[in-house]
C-alpha cells in the first residue's frame, strides 16, 4: 500500500526538521550534520536513511541509546586518531572524524580515524565523497549492532556494516561505491513495515531462526526490527559472508583503545590515504578518469543501455534533486513536522 507523498523545498525541511532536533536538545552542529546526512540519503534516493529516520531518533533518545549533545573526546598517536563518545550522535562523530582523517593525511601521507560510542552514521559514501572530493582516497566502514547472519546461518553474527570506497578522479564526480553485507538493510524493512509491503526476502525470526513469513515475527511491539538478516549475494552470498567477516575485523581495530569499552555495538573507521605520497597526485587522477571512462564505454549486456560506474547514478540523482530545491516525504511524517515546528513556537 502506497503512502501519500508531500513535496517539501530544502528550506522549510531544515527549519522544521531542525527545530525538532533543537527541542531535543542537540546542538547546531549535531542538527547540521544532521540535516546535511538526511538530505545526502533523501538526494540520493535512500529515503530509509534521510527524514524517515526522525521517529527512529526520537526513539533512541527516549531509550538513552542517544544523548543529545553528549561530548566525544579525541586522542591521537601518530597517523591513529580515535574517536570517543558514550551514547553520542554519530552524525557529527562522523563528520569530525572526516575532518581529522583530511588534517592528519594531507600532513602525513595516511590516517586512520578510529571513533566508538557514536551512533548512527548514514549512508558511508557521504564521508568517502568528502575525501576523495579532497584530493584523497577515502574508505569508511561502519558496525551497528549484530542483524546479519553469515552464510549458511540463521543466526546473527555481523553487523550491516556500510562500507564505502572513495577515489578522486579528474571528471566531473569521485568514484564512490557504498555498499552493505546485508540481503536488506534495516531501513528498508522498516519501510516496508509502515507502507504495509510484503516481507522482504531473506529475513528469519531471531528467535528459532524460521524464515520470517510476517512483520510480527520480526517487529518488537516498540516498532524496532528484532529479527535476522541473512548476508547478501543470493548464489554468491559465500563471498559477501567473507567479505562481512574481514570488514568486520578490520572495524574490530576500533575496540583496542581503552576508551572504546564503554559502547562495543557502535564503532567505524575512516581511512584517508594522499595519492601524492606515491607519486603525481593528478596522474592519479587521471587514472581514476581512464576507468570510469572505461566502465562506461563497455560493451552493454542490453541493448540501449549504458553501463554506469560505481557511484554515477546516485551523483546524477543528487544533483538532479538539488537543482529542484526540495523532496518528497511521507505524509504523516510532514504532519509530524509541521506539529513539532509549530510547538517550538509556541515555547
Amino acid at each position: 500500500m502506497a503512502t501519500e507523498k508531500i513535496w517539501i523545498a530544502e528550506p522549510t525541511l531544515r527549519e522544521s526538521a531542525g527545530a525538532a532536533l533543537k527541542r531535543e536538545g542537540f546542538t547546531d552542529a549535531e542538527i547540521e550534520s544532521t540535516l546535511n546526512s538526511w538530505l545526502y540519503a533523501e538526494y540520493s534516493g535512500k529515503a530509509s536513511h534521510g527524514f524517515e529516520r526522525l521517529p527512529w531518533l526520537l526513539e533512541m533518545i527516549r531509550s538513552g541509546k542517544i544523548v543529545p549533545g553528549s561530548d566525544t573526546s579525541i586522542a591521537k598517536n601518530g597517523f591513529h586518531i580515535h574517536i570517543s563518545g558514550d551514547c553520542a550522535l554519530g552524525y557529527s562523530a562522523a563528520d569530525l572524524a572526516v575532518s581529522e582523517a583530511i588534517h592528519s593525511a594531507t600532513e602525513s601521507g595516511v590516517s586512520f580515524v578510529t571513533v566508538s560510542g557514536c551512533y548512527p552514521t548514514g549512508c558511508m559514501g557521504q564521508y568517502t565523497e568528502a575525501l576523495a572530493q579532497s584530493g584523497l582516497i577515502g574508505i569508511a566502514i561502519s558496525h551497528s549492532p549484530s542483524r546479519v547472519a553469515p552464510y549458511g546461518a540463521t543466526s546473527a553474527v555481523f553487523g550491516t556494516t556500510g562500507h564505502s570506497f572513495g577515489f578522486p578522479s579528474a571528471g566531473e564526480m569521485p568514484y564512490v561505491y557504498d555498499s552493505s553485507v546485508g540481503a536488506v538493510t534495516n531501513g528498508d524493512i522498516m519501510k516496508a513495515f509502515r507502507e504495509g509491503a510484503p516481507v522482504p526476502a531473506r529475513l528469519f525470526n531471531g528467535a528459532d531462526g524460521a524464515e520470517a513469513g510476517s512483520f510480527e515475527k520480526i517487529i518488537a511491539t516498540n516498532g524496532t526490527f528484532n529479527g535476522v538478516i541473512g548476508v547478501a549475494g543470493e548464489r554468491h552470498a559465500h563471498r559477501f559472508s567473507g567479505l562481512a567477516g574481514s570488514l568486520e575485523l578490520l572495524l574490530r581495530l576500533a575496540l583496542l583503545p581503552a576508551a572504546s569499552s564503554n559502547r562495543a555495538d557502535n564503532y567505524s573507521i575512516f581511512i584517508a590515504i594522499d595519492p601524492g605520497r606515491f607519486g603525481d597526485a593528478s596522474a592519479y587522477r587521471d587514472l581514476v578518469h581512464s576507468l570510469q571512462d572505461a566502465v562506461r564505454d563497455a560493451r552493454p549486456e542490453h541493448d540501449g543501455e549504458r553501463v554506469c560506474f560505481a557511484g554515477e547514478q546516485s551523483w546524477q540523482r543528487r544533483s538532479r534533486g538539488r537543482s529542484a530545491g526540495g523532496i518528497q516525504i511521507d505524509a504523516s511524517l510532514h504532519r509530524q513536522l509541521l506539529q513539532e515546528h509549530q510547538d517550538e513556537i509556541e515555547i
